[in-house]
């Protein structure tokens, strides 16, 4: 664009870009590039809160897994072996730690990050305090799992009522 006013002569100063119009200016380029960083942030921030959500769920399901293993062998001990198979609040079933090959863990290892699996038979106020009534005929019988999530504590529990009838 010229801004020459009528009777002008050649070689007056002029506003037109040398370029002729075409492109974009620096500022333009600065305030794309400003707009393409904080949106790949936004969509880097959301990835990576998913990937822990996604870490999450598949840890409290495999969790949950684990517990329904265990209670399916407490199910099928006959109830007269129960405490001696299951014994009262005795982290993973004491020294050999019997509870890694019912939850599907390898070479004396649970899957899952500090796993620990207790078995505990609570009283009628549902506190697991005071051992269980070697001579009573009837068991709730509660297991915790607990792990460790991203330095986070984590437990799922599971209960089933027993009987010296089943």
């Amino acid at each position: 664009m010229n801004r020459q006013g009528a009777g002008s002569q050649a070689g007056s100063l002029t506003t037109t870009p040398q370029s002729g119009g075409r492109g974009f200016a620096f500022v333009e380029l600065l305030i794309a590039m400003v707009l393409f960083i904080v949106a790949s942030v936004a969509t880097l921030t959301a990835y990576l809160a998913g990937n822990v959500l996604v870490e999450n769920a598949r840890q409290t399901t495999l969790a949950w897994d684990h517990l329904s293993s265990l209670m399916e062998h407490i199910d099928a001990t006959p109830f007269t072996a129960l405490l001696v198979n299951f014994p009262h609040q005795v982290a993973d079933g004491g020294a050999a730690k019997p509870y890694i090959a019912f939850v599907g863990g390898t070479a004396g290892v649970y899957p899952l990050p500090s796993e620990q699996v207790t078995v505990c038979y609570p009283d009628a106020a549902g506190s697991c305090a005071n051992p269980p009534n070697a001579n009573a005929t009837m068991y709730e019988v509660r297991a915790t799992l607990a792990w460790t999530q991203r330095g986070r504590a984590r437990t799922v529990v599971l209960s089933t009522l027993r009987t010296s009838l089943s």
